[in-house]
């Protein structure tokens, strides 16, 4: 397994990727990347960073993060967006998961990050889990809103 910063040539395989998590999470309905802006975002505005997880040339994963500057200590948090394994027997629980974020905790290292943080769905216990294993915990002194526009 390979563990590499996207490139344009696995636009259509990320899109199938995000249309499964888009499943998985109960917003299908609602998708609307298209090839063409996932590739401006990504590689033209750099809007954020992939990660894609690699076995034998085919795309099994991907993690999806932006950096944000952050005031009181200056240095650069990573968000991730979204991490996702595909679905089948053959890559879930194998690593890939563990593997991704990994090589995201060293570029944090690299680029003197303090922090990495992220949103689990409140009824997705096993990434919970995951997350727990790698050290990761809830936070308890902020909550997360958001308005729709």
């Amino acid at each position: 397994m390979l563990i590499r910063n996207a490139k344009p040539s696995d636009i259509p395989e990320l899109l199938e990727m995000m249309r499964g998590l888009a499943k998985f999470e109960g917003y299908l309905d609602k998708f609307k990347v298209t090839e063409e802006e996932l590739n401006n975002r990504l590689f033209k505005r750099a809007d954020f960073q992939c990660l894609v997880a690699e076995d034998s040339g085919v795309a099994i994963g991907y993690l999806v993060f932006y950096v944000l500057p952050f005031t009181y200590d200056l240095t650069p948090w990573l968000w991730i967006k979204e991490l996702y394994v595909v679905g089948n027997k053959e890559y879930r629980r194998k690593g890939v998961g563990r593997a991704l974020m990994g090589y995201l905790i060293k570029e944090a290292y690299e680029r003197g990050s303090a922090k990495i943080k992220w949103e689990v769905l409140s009824t997705n216990v096993d990434a919970q889990a995951f997350y727990q294993q790698l050290g990761g915990a809830p936070e308890q002194k902020w909550q997360i809103w958001s308005l729709s526009i």
